[in-house]
């Protein structure tokens, strides 16, 4: 996990998807998660978190250009800049 970078975009071997954005405080990767029709950002943990840890990076893909600021969750409204981070995300291939 040491050698992963803040706010950059990975390929992932996920639970629910095949890219997504370290962030380093959670110890997780920001994704974009499809379930009954719906799709909203979701976080997977990295796999050498205790619990519930899925994410396996694969390949970093390069800087998302999101700030730490943008990508801070607010409660009950999620991601400072979801609707942009959503869109970024789904512009990649998807599970």
């Amino acid at each position: 996990m040491e050698d992963l970078k803040e706010g950059y975009l990975y390929k992932i071997r996920a639970r629910n998807a095949s890219f997504g954005i370290w962030r380093e405080e959670k110890g997780s990767f920001i994704i974009s998660r499809h379930k009954f029709g719906m799709n909203y950002l979701f976080e997977e943990y990295h796999y050498d978190m205790p619990a519930f840890a899925t994410a396996r990076p694969i390949e970093e893909i390069g800087d998302s250009l999101f700030s730490e600021e943008d990508m801070k969750i607010t409660p009950g409204k999620g991601y400072s800049a979801d609707k942009n981070i959503l869109k970024y995300l789904n512009g990649f291939d998807t599970k």
